[in-house]
């Protein structure tokens, strides 16, 4: 395997019958993979604060309840103050001090 390249090898296998894939290891690369495209693994969107962006599509798709982006992955630290607050249970003076001590943004 090592003697072609990927694209060498694909070229070979055009019209063999049987199945063969390349194993795709660079997530670029996947990204750009036209399988994932068409199945919307790998998608498009319009983030509000970075502009159009590949992110995840919705995985498995479901036939008769398909999911959908609904909304934009969360910038960072976007819901740490939700999530201290209301789920771990922290109250704003502990809040402040690990913004002091920079462990949160």
């Amino acid at each position: 395997m090592l003697t072609k390249t990927a694209e060498e090898w694909e070229a070979l296998f055009v019209g063999f019958e049987g199945n063969f894939s390349r194993i795709r290891s660079d997530l670029f690369e996947m990204a750009d993979d036209p399988h994932m495209r068409a199945n919307r693994y790998v998608v498009d969107d319009d983030h509000p604060v970075l502009g159009r962006i590949t992110t995840l599509g919705v995985v498995p798709d479901f036939s008769e309840t398909p999911g959908a982006l609904r909304l934009p992955p969360p910038e960072l630290g976007q819901h740490t103050e939700e999530v201290l607050l209301d789920v771990l249970g922290y109250d704003w003076d502990q809040i402040a001090a690990l913004k002091e001590r920079r462990a949160i943004i």
